[in-house]
């Protein structure tokens, strides 16, 4: 029953044995691995109270054994668990993916936080750009600088990384809506922002399961 569960969540799924047990892959790789262990029912009990409700005495050598125990609304639960966490599972970057992504991420945090620091600083190049070009006033240097930087903040922490890539979209279309405002160039300034969320968006994407099966490139089937 726990094999059938499992195999239900995606049909790309494969099953074999490894390590005196049942193992699941998918696409050549592991996914779930399941060791055997001779438990006593005594400890089955301790240590999953929720699962086991009785045991028969030549039922209690493995795991797969008592999952037969469950009631209709416990192997529902079950079922529910194993398809969210396998879901997930599946959906988990690699290796190569996560390093991209930190590479995408780490380019947006270092331009936005020097970008950000400019706007303090105030050369005659960020002035002349900013007021005389973009049409602000010489005090709207700071504001955007500091609501650029607590973004670039956000985002760089990953606990609040989503919440920081929010507000850098917002940012980035406040800078589009200025260029269209002045009829600067369309591929060189206008659609700049749009590359720089592509690159928030994409260092997150390649990083984090929960986006990626919020947003999936390829709708599953």
């Amino acid at each position: 029953m726990l094999r059938r569960i499992i195999l239900s969540v995606d049909a790309a799924l494969d099953k074999n044995i490894k390590w005196n047990g049942p193992n699941f892959t998918h696409q050549g790789e592991d996914r779930i691995t399941m060791r055997r262990f001779l438990w006593h029912h005594a400890n089955i009990v301790a240590t999953a109270p929720l699962l086991c409700r009785v045991c028969r005495p030549h039922s209690c050598a493995a795991f797969s054994t008592f999952v037969y125990q469950l009631d209709k609304i416990k192997l529902l639960n079950l079922k529910e668990n194993f398809m969210t966490t396998l879901s997930l599972s599946l959906t988990a970057p690699s290796k190569s993916q996560r390093i991209t992504g930190w590479i995408m991420s780490g380019f947006v945090i270092l331009f936005l936080l020097f970008d950000a620091i400019i706007k303090f600083v105030q050369p005659d190049v960020v002035v002349q750009t900013t007021v005389n070009e973009l049409g602000f006033k010489l005090h709207h240097i700071g504001t955007i600088g500091v609501t650029g930087l607590i973004a670039v903040v956000l985002y760089a922490i990953p606990r609040t990384a989503i919440l920081g890539a929010i507000l850098i979209t917002a940012q980035l279309g406040g800078a589009i809506a200025s260029h269209v405002r002045v009829d600067n160039p369309l591929f060189s300034h206008t659609l700049f922002p749009v590359y720089i969320g592509i690159l928030v968006w994409g260092g997150l994407w390649m990083r984090i399961p929960a986006l990626r099966k919020l947003l999936p490139l390829v709708k599953p089937e």
